[in-house]
């Protein structure tokens, strides 16, 4: 049977959003998949390449891309976003899954706890 438990983390908030950029972030979570072109990005959300191009030149964060991203491929979220710390957890905890936990208000992101999931 499957176990969930939340933690809080409690950590105070951060202006991750000036440490942020859109460009980065998106050619981080190309890194994660190992693409070497932007339209292959595009084809693995299943988007127009213009599209994608709009993401990278309007500068709007593209957090639902990171989510995506490290919900797929277990990448630390703070990495994806920010470059800090290390790409991957070090814990091997076997059956094991964490997921950061953020709020976004205000232009402020939050880590706000870790969702574990055992099964």
């Amino acid at each position: 049977m499957p176990v969930l438990a939340l933690v809080n983390t409690e950590m105070p908030f951060m202006d991750f959003e000036s440490q942020i950029s859109n460009e980065e972030v998106l050619d981080q979570i190309c890194q994660v998949y190992g693409f070497s072109q932007k339209i292959q990005l595009a084809n693995h959300f299943d988007i127009a390449a213009s599209t994608l191009q709009n993401r990278y030149t309007r500068g709007n964060v593209s957090y639902d891309f990171a989510a995506h991203c490290a919900l797929e491929t277990g990448v630390n979220t703070r990495w994806i976003l920010t470059g800090e710390g290390s790409q991957r957890s070090d814990e091997s905890a076997g059956s094991c899954n964490r997921l950061q936990i953020f709020t976004l208000s205000e232009g402020r992101l939050a880590e706000i706890g870790i969702l574990i999931y055992w099964s």
